[in-house]
């Protein structure tokens, strides 16, 4: 029982409804929202910030591959640890440049961006002010 419902309680939650700032989407954002030009050269910015920010993970990651040792299975698992270090950082990243566009979403294109997260059943984020 107890599985069963630790179960439904992990499957239950939404995931984040992500824009993907940085992405090849860009051009899809800009048409569904119907970016202003002030909106699209923050988007542009952002997009070359994140770019930037994917590349120094890269770096990172290719980085821990090919120094962290990897003859144990204890090695193994804290080379995962801190790969999925990475992984968050590059998440966390991506979620506040998202953040950063919503922020300059006004009303009506930020109740586009709800009803499309409730389409594809995802959570949305809530934007800064």
């Amino acid at each position: 029982m107890v599985i069963l419902l630790s179960f439904q309680i992990s499957f239950g939650q939404q995931q984040e409804c992500t824009l993907g700032v940085g992405g090849k989407d860009n051009e899809v954002i800009i048409q569904v929202f119907q970016l202003n030009q002030e909106q699209q050269q923050k988007l542009e910015e952002w997009s070359g910030e994140f770019l930037l920010i994917q590349k120094e993970h890269r770096d990172k990651v290719r980085e821990l591959f090919d120094t962290h040792p990897q003859d144990t299975p204890s090695q193994l698992l804290q080379m995962s640890e801190k790969f999925a270090l990475l992984k968050e950082e590059l998440l966390t990243a991506s979620r506040n440049i998202d953040r950063k566009l919503l922020a300059l979403f006004n009303d009506r294109q930020y109740m586009r961006y709800i009803e499309l997260c409730e389409e594809v059943k995802r959570s949305p984020m809530l934007r800064s002010e």
